[in-house]
């Protein structure tokens, strides 16, 4: 049976199979599962999952033996594997709001301002602003139980699995 809609969730709990179209043109075809974990692009990136996905436009270089990816907000190291085979060059990283974590101590992958807070049951929604030339407004999810005041802030780390990096001109899949 095909079924369509516009309601990703809708889609993404219906569907065996799931077919994202972008102005007529169909983007991606595949399991609920790996359109999540693994979009095909920028565009279904951003289109699945709620809150929708972060992106940082960056590089992607080089550093002694390791690889890792600078914006104008932080510069992190790569985690070995597949990532050391990314090409280097301009990059768009995407973080899902579920795979940021609070950093205690020295070893943040980034700093950002707590502007606000909300509470959603058993999670907090929370809009970090990362100050720059040009201020950067993302989400996290965090547990209900973690401890974040707007105004302050915090230090953060992306789960390095769960990074996803795309071609800065094309929008398409690099990892």
């Amino acid at each position: 049976m095909l079924y369509v809609t516009h309601d990703q969730e809708e889609a993404m709990t219906l569907g065996d199979r799931v077919a994202v179209l972008d102005d007529g043109l169909l983007q991606q075809v595949a399991s609920p599962a790996e359109v999540y974990r693994r979009p095909a692009n920028v565009f279904v990136a951003g289109f699945i999952g709620s809150p929708a996905m972060n992106f940082f436009e960056g590089r992607l270089g080089v550093e002694g033996t390791s690889r890792e990816f600078t914006c104008p907000y932080f510069t992190t190291v790569l985690r070995e594997g597949a990532d050391l085979a990314l090409p280097a060059g301009p990059a768009v990283l995407g973080v899902r709001p579920q795979d940021i974590r609070i950093s205690e101590g020295a070893g943040a992958d980034a700093k950002a301002l707590v502007d606000v807070v909300e509470l959603l049951g058993s999670e907090l929604l929370v809009h970090l602003r990362f100050k720059g030339e040009t201020d950067l407004n993302v989400r996290a999810l965090f547990p209900e139980s973690v401890t974040v005041s707007e105004g302050a802030t915090v230090g953060l780390n992306f789960r390095r699995d769960r990074l996803h990096f795309f071609d800065a001109q094309l929008g398409d899949r690099l990892n």
